[in-house]
């Protein structure tokens, strides 16, 4: 099983701050290529794009990072609810 590495929050902070950087570059007129290589971490273009068009819709909350992978699967009974 592979583990994964956990971002420390200083890591997580410089992330969303180099995020926040290329969304306002592509704001003021650069393309995403541009605001990409001016960039301290590495990002795909696909990635930037999809942050962009979060940015349009969530605002500020589009910078957050979120789960990814599998969602956790429930183990043993569920209630009567479900």
């Amino acid at each position: 099983m592979e583990m994964r590495e956990v971002m420390a929050p200083d890591q997580r902070q410089a992330r969303r701050t180099a995020k926040r950087e290329i969304v306002r570059q592509v704001e003021s007129g650069a393309t995403v290529s541009q605001a990409r290589r001016g960039c301290p971490i590495s990002l795909h273009r696909t990635t930037v794009y999809r942050l962009l068009k979060r940015v349009e819709h969530e605002g500020e909350h589009a910078f957050v990072e979120r789960r990814y992978g599998h969602p956790i699967k429930l183990r043993g009974k569920c209630s009567p609810s479900c």
